[in-house]
């Protein structure tokens, strides 16, 4: 998949995230800014514990995101990849350029089908 498909921006709405999540069938969408530069993560489990607290879904996803999600490198293998995730319980696994731009996404799913 191309990681573009799980993209949004920081000041999209929390309903947004939510529909993108929806249509995507991922548990996750990137978050990042206008370069591709990854600025956080959000999960359907973020958006939930944001709108118990203080979120609508009106609000930015920046409002719920994780803001230092786990990533890697473009130097890390699919078996590094594998084992941080496992090690994690993540089901996804950013991987960025040396300057933080995503360059691609990890899937669990992926990783052991292959």
């Amino acid at each position: 998949m191309d990681w573009k498909a799980l993209r949004l921006y920081p000041e999209q709405s929390v309903r947004d995230a939510l529909t993108l999540i929806n249509s995507i069938g991922e548990q996750f969408a990137l978050v990042t800014d206008t370069a591709d530069k990854l600025v956080g993560v959000v999960t359907d489990g973020n958006i939930r514990r944001g709108l118990l607290t203080c979120a609508s879904l009106e609000s930015p996803v920046h409002a719920v995101m994780n803001k230092v999600p786990k990533h890697t490198s473009i130097a890390t293998s699919a078996i590094q990849a594998l084992c941080i995730m496992e090690e994690a319980s993540l089901t996804h696994l950013p991987v960025l350029e040396k300057d933080g731009t995503v360059r691609h996404v990890w899937s669990m799913k992926n990783l052991r089908s292959a």
